[in-house]
Order: structure tokens, then sequence, then C-alpha cells
């Protein structure tokens, strides 16, 4: 899974050591679109005012899968993407949760949309991010 969001990051023109946000959101959309065996999957997006620093803005975005293996042990995948941002007035007015379980197979659509509706892209447009991290493993 690593190796493939990784090639989803560069085909953006991003990378895991220095991502920007609105190409790892590009690449994030495009891996969300490969399927994954698993029994479930759940997407979500958070931003707002970061609750240990409200002079920090946060994103956030995830993609789980939970499954089982053929001894039929759970184990659980996710890529995980954080990106900090400095607020300022216009940030502090706006915070947005958008989740989607799903069951497999899947049509990720309708979270993409609700996702892209929201202020947070038109204000973050062109802003450097303090810090950005993202995870590709087991959760």
């Amino acid at each position: 899974m690593r190796g493939q969001f990784e090639a989803q990051l560069r085909a953006a023109g991003t990378s895991l050591e220095a991502p920007s946000l609105a190409q790892t959101w590009r690449a994030f959309r495009e891996f969300s679109q490969i399927a994954v065996a698993c029994d479930e999957e759940s997407l979500f997006f958070e931003c707002g005012l970061s609750p240990s620093n409200e002079s920090h803005f946060y994103v956030n975005f995830t993609r789980t899968f939970i499954g089982r293996d053929a001894g039929n042990h759970f184990w659980s995948s996710e890529v995980n993407c954080d990106f900090l941002f400095e607020s300022d007035e216009a940030l502090e007015e706006i915070g947005a949760t958008v989740e989607a379980e799903i069951e497999v197979p899947v049509d990720h659509d309708d979270f993409f949309r609700a996702v892209e509706a929201q202020a947070v892209w038109k204000l973050l447009q062109g802003r450097a991010p303090l810090g950005a991290t993202i995870y590709v493993g087991e959760s």
C-alpha cells in the first residue's frame, strides 16, 4: 500500500517527505479509487482550529482498511495525512468533519464532493503549511 500511495504522490507532484496540501489531496483522491481487499473501509476528513494551539489550523484526511487474514486474524491499515497551518480570522470561522464508512465495494464520490465543497480549500490555496505528516501503515 505504501508504494502505491507514494507513486500517487509523485504523479501529483509531491512526496511523503515534503507534501503540499493540494497535491496530496489529489493523490489521496486517486489512491482512494484503488480497490483494496478488505472487509471494511472508511474515509475521514476534518479541519479546524488545533485543540492544542488555537493559533494553528489543521487539516486531516484518512483512509482506513480493516480485514481478516487467512488465519481469521484482524488487520488494519491506514493512510493518514496531517497538515498544520498558521490560523487567521478567516480560518477561525470554519471547521468541518466529513466521514464515510463504506461497505466494500465502494463508491467514494459523495465523500469527495462533500469534502471539496468545504470553504477551507479556497482559504488555504497558496498557503504553505507550517508542517505536514503522512503516515502509511498499520493502524
